[in-house]
């Protein structure tokens, strides 16, 4: 949600100081996610409505914990860490591929050499934490 509204915020701030050719496209886009955010809205409020008493009481209690708070954060950089090591790593494969393509058998320079211990180091990184 407050992403959204910070996307909406920066649409408002564009279109303000925007040539004026892209401001039809722009106020379209402003509109659309607006209609967008006060669908949200209007879902979420009709959601906690259906809750009673004592599950509105628990998931108050639940928007304040600090501890779920700082799991979800540590889940969600695990899980960007993970994503950004595999990108590496096939980035690394696909620099160590084209390499060998192009040496045809000749010797290991150092730099590929340097590029097979980094893909090690990453292999070993996401060892670990799979074991996590």
């Amino acid at each position: 949600m407050e992403l959204h509204k910070k996307a909406i915020t920066k649409l408002e701030e564009t279109l303000a100081h925007d040539d004026p050719d892209d401001i039809v496209t722009l106020s379209d886009q402003l509109d659309d996610a607006q209609k967008h955010q006060s669908h949200l809205e209007q879902g979420l409020h009709q959601k906690t409505m259906m809750l009673g008493v004592s599950e509105q009481a628990d998931l108050r209690k639940l928007q304040h914990d600090v501890f779920l708070r700082l799991r979800m954060n540590a889940l969600a950089l695990k899980q960007r860490l993970r994503d950004r090591l595999r990108q590496r790593k096939f980035e690394i494969e696909r620099l160590e591929r084209s390499y060998r393509r192009s040496a045809n058998g000749e010797s290991c320079p150092p730099i590929l050499h340097l590029l097979m211990l980094i893909s090690c180091q990453i292999r070993n990184c996401m060892d670990m934490l799979k074991g996590h």
